[in-house]
């Protein structure tokens, strides 16, 4: 199989802030296998959170040239190997939704089906309200205005009254309060006792630094609140190590290795009794798309990792006016290209 890859730069309608930084473009990379006449499409998305940037990650495609299988059918043996050889897990989601979206085509089936999964339009999907102004915050709910379920980014320096502020402007939504590990230990206690009174909170996702499994653990004794984490889960092993300590935890596909992993690790998690957050980076249509066709597998949506990318080359999935996620039914990942669409 030919492997091609380029910078994809993701220009973004707004800045995008959360506790660890902020940023107005993306640099991913665009992903496409060739076997035969078939074309597969991937994205691989440099993550902030392991000192990733397009250069560090770009760098890997050409060095995997000989691991890519000969046979698209290969797809856990491939992912499987990489991981083996240490390659970035977002250099492996690229390839494993290449490989996926080859055989799609080829049975000319979609990957959910191919999953054996069964389909209708599930949501609610939450979008994200990211760190700014007052003013700006309370904009954005008043554009969210009865959407079903916003994700609330947050850190040490909000006033924490702008929770209440922000759920009223938004017509009520129920609200999930990410800090992206922005908080210390006391202080988790401290705003999750502070706003756990809120009804309206659905869960509090990875509060504290990852890799604080004892302050996990005193979050746990002090307050009764739902927590799930994002951060501190990459590996299987990571799911056993935070076995009862928090409710949930989130899943992404370029974090965990791609479509085959995620599948790995949904499958773990619900043996430790987590329930499921399927989420996303800043993204294309391509990975949403493809992370899209595992949904029938979680309990809550957090696919709105490219609604402010104004410069998409493919559609896919959407969400739809009631908050659903609709998932297209073309084989493969079942992506267009939009200037095939003009």
């Amino acid at each position: 199989m030919k492997l091609k890859h380029e910078k994809y730069t993701l220009e973004l309608s707004s800045t995008r802030r959360i506790a660890s930084g902020s940023f107005d473009s993306k640099d991913n990379i665009l992903v496409n296998l060739f076997f035969e006449n078939i074309q597969g499409i991937g994205e691989a998305v440099p993550i902030h959170q392991f000192n990733e940037d397009y250069i560090s990650i770009d760098s890997w495609f050409d060095s995997i040239q000989e691991d890519i299988p000969a046979n698209p059918e290969e797809i856990k043996s491939t992912a499987d190997l990489l991981s083996e050889k240490r390659v970035p897990n977002s250099v492996i989601a690229a390839i494993d939704m290449c490989l996926y979206d080859i055989m799609g085509k080829i049975k000319r089936t979609s990957l959910y089906s191919m999953l054996g999964l069964f389909y209708i339009p599930q949501g609610p999907v939450s979008k994200t309200i990211y760190i700014n102004t007052p003013e700006k915050m309370i904009e954005q709910a008043i554009r969210f205005k009865g959407y079903p379920v916003i994700k609330l980014k947050i850190n040490s320096e909000m006033d924490l009254d702008m929770v209440k502020k922000i759920h009223d402007a938004s017509g009520y939504s129920k609200l999930i309060i990410d800090s992206n590990e922005g908080w210390g230990v006391d202080e988790a206690i401290d705003k999750i006792r502070f706003l756990k009174k809120h009804e309206y909170i659905l869960f509090f996702e990875q509060p504290i630094r990852a890799r604080n499994l004892s302050g996990l653990e005193e979050i746990k004794r002090k307050v009764n609140a739902s927590v799930f984490l994002d951060e501190d889960i990459i590996t299987l092993k990571d799911l056993d190590d935070t076995r009862g300590l928090v409710d949930g935890v989130s899943l992404k596909i370029q974090k965990c290795g791609g479509i085959y992993k995620t599948i790995e690790m949904i499958t773990r998690a619900r043996k430790n009794n987590f329930k499921v957050l399927l989420s996303s980076y800043t993204e294309s249509a391509i990975s949403i798309t493809a992370a899209s066709h595992l949904i029938p597998l979680v309990d809550f949506i957090d696919l709105d990792g490219n609604i402010y990318v104004t410069n998409e080359k493919y559609s896919g999935a959407y969400i739809d006016a009631k908050g659903n996620m609709i998932i297209p039914s073309r084989p493969g990942i079942g992506l267009t290209a939009i200037n095939a669409l003009h």
